[in-house]
């Protein structure tokens, strides 16, 4: 019988359009599910002139993912390949902007969220 544990904690869904790659990751990026969402980053960046990464639906990301991310980046910049991350979380753009890697991997500068939820 399946446990809880056994369920994916974070599922990548990557896309092509011509020379661009799409990454969209969804769940919980922590030490056990890194190593996943970094290999499917590595892939995406192969062959790609551009990677833009979704972090909207991921509920959690620990320093393990935010590594993996910055990584990446590595990788592409050597590879001469775009990379930015255009949507995330509240959770992970906290996360970003406390790390102080916000711009380093294309989010843009801090946007406050007022109360109700919105961006300025």
């Amino acid at each position: 019988m399946d446990s809880p544990n056994d369920a994916p904690q974070v599922t990548v869904t990557t896309s092509r359009d011509g020379d661009g790659v799409s990454v969209v990751a969804a769940g919980e990026i922590d030490l056990v599910a890194s190593p996943e969402f970094r290999q499917a980053l590595s892939v995406a960046i192969s062959g790609a002139r551009d990677v833009d990464v979704d972090l909207t639906e991921v509920s959690f990301m620990d320093s393990s993912g935010l590594c993996a991310l910055l990584e990446a980046k590595e990788q592409a910049d050597a590879a001469g390949v775009g990379f930015s991350v255009s949507a995330a979380s509240r959770q992970v753009e906290g996360l970003f902007v406390h790390a102080g890697v916000a711009v380093d991997l294309g989010w843009p500068t801090y946007r406050h969220r007022g109360a109700d939820g919105t961006t300025r």
